[in-house]
């Protein structure tokens, strides 16, 4: 039997996570939730633009959100979308670390098990496969916390210079 990505990553900790989000994360094959989000963006034109470059979710309230998660390979596939919104990325381990690629930007991540959810910290950026200073890249602040059925995601995405792109935070439940 394989060990989950999210497992091999963890470790020990992952018994540390909520029953729900244990499960979800030990899936293999596919994995789906559904759910509703918040998504705030600063106003403006340039933010817009960037926002809609990469992918990212429009704002308003109260927004349909689906994720798929799919395994192929050692990784995963996770689609989500908000609304008409698709945005894909790919997730695998390096260095007990986990990558996420999206577009051009691949950004390491050390997860941390809280609470029964996990935090996501950013270590290291690369653009185009090549390192990028990572203070000059994406900067992405991701938490997972349980909720009584499912589990409550913030996500917060920022460019230096630039500051927020995106913030999006709601619950999502297993299907």
């Amino acid at each position: 039997m394989r060990i989950s990505l999210y497992s091999r990553i963890l470790g020990k900790s992952f018994t540390s996570l909520s029953p729900v989000l244990r499960k979800f994360h030990a899936c293999e094959g596919v994995a789906q939730a559904d759910g509703s989000m918040d998504v705030e963006r600063p106003a403006g034109k340039f933010v817009a633009l960037i926002a809609w470059l990469g992918g990212l979710p429009k704002p308003g309230r109260e927004i349909s959100a689906r994720l798929t998660v799919t395994t192929i390979g050692d990784g995963e596939r996770w689609e989500r979308w908000f609304r008409e919104r698709r945005l894909v990325s790919w997730q695998r381990e390096w260095r007990g670390m986990l990558l996420e690629s999206f577009g051009p930007w691949t950004v390491a991540f050390e997860l941390v098990v809280d609470g029964g959810g996990i935090s996501f910290s950013q270590r290291h950026v690369w653009w185009f496969g090549l390192p990028w200073l990572t203070r000059l890249g994406p900067q992405i602040i991701a938490r997972i916390r349980p909720t009584d059925a499912g589990w409550n995601v913030d996500v917060r995405v920022a460019l230096p210079l630039v500051g927020q792109i995106v913030h999006y935070y709601g619950n999502m439940q297993s299907r």
